[in-house]
């Protein structure tokens, strides 16, 4: 038997799902919602040790669609057959406000994460992309965002960089270049790292140039490793940190931490 909750405008999101999660026999938890929601049931799942079935409900969708729940049918298949899978969760600790008095938000990050120009380009990709393809879009998102953005400046695990964009994903993305797009491994351990900085003299012009000609990845500019653990402090204002879609002004410095194989979930492929 299925219990199911809506939650309406207005509502404690974090309340109702951990309501729902501590129902009488709950042996599972579903979630239908954006990337932020998907999130906070996840949060609720770990805590209680039982397994998570994602819907596709929100916009873009990346966890359902790299779990194999990317449509609905997908999903019921999954939970009908009991199918289950491991994946690693991001842990994201954020600090706001006085340095001896900060306030501190700890979050679960399931996909992305980012300081800078990221949410604004990923946006603008997203709503190009049905007119013009996928790399088309990619280009002239990349150019409308870093054409009239600016960087931030920031201390990444203690060297200072001038900052177009600071992605981290939780597990390996591919292409292995400025655009990720999938995750075909949920456990592999890692926080997936890229810089794109404005270090460099002529830093915007050097940008624009290698978005022309297709050399974002290839460029100076743009800096890839793996972590398991990644620090990150605003150098002057406050940064605004997006997790999984979710925005946070105000912060002053965030870590990142990967919890392995702590989140189980239904899936097609397992």
């Amino acid at each position: 038997m299925a219990h199911i909750n809506k939650v309406q405008p207005g509502e404690d999101l974090v309340h109702r799902i951990n309501a729902t999660a501590d129902h009488p026999g709950t042996r599972a938890l579903g979630v239908w919602g954006g990337d932020g929601t998907v999130g906070a049931a996840a949060a609720a799942a770990v805590d209680r040790s039982i397994p998570l079935l994602v819907l596709p409900g929100g916009t873009l969708n990346h966890f359902a669609r790299d779990a194999g729940t990317g449509s609905l049918k997908e999903a019921v298949e999954a939970a009908s057959k009991g199918e289950a899978a491991l994946a690693d969760v991001g842990v994201v600790t954020a600090k706001r406000g006085l340095a001896g008095n900060p306030e501190v938000s700890d979050l679960v990050m399931l996909n992305t994460s980012s300081v800078g120009l990221y949410p604004n380009l990923v946006r603008r990709r997203e709503r190009l992309q049905p007119a013009l393809g996928k790399r088309l879009a990619g280009v002239v998102a990349m150019f409308w965002t870093f054409g009239a953005g600016t960087p931030v400046t920031l201390s990444v695990d203690g060297v200072r960089h001038k900052v177009w964009i600071a992605y981290l994903g939780r597990g390996r993305h591919y292409p292995r270049d400025h655009a990720p797009l999938i995750r075909p491994v949920m456990d592999d351990g890692v926080l997936d790292v890229r810089l794109i900085t404005a270090d460099e003299s002529f830093a915007r012009l050097r940008l624009l140039w290698s978005v022309l000609t297709g050399t974002v990845a290839s460029s100076g500019i743009t800096h890839l490793r793996e972590a398991t653990e990644v620090r990150i402090d605003a150098d002057g204002a406050p940064m605004v940190l997006a997790v999984d879609g979710e925005a946070l002004a105000g912060v002053r410095s965030v870590a990142y931490t990967v919890w392995p194989r702590a989140l189980s979930y239904y899936s097609p492929r397992h």
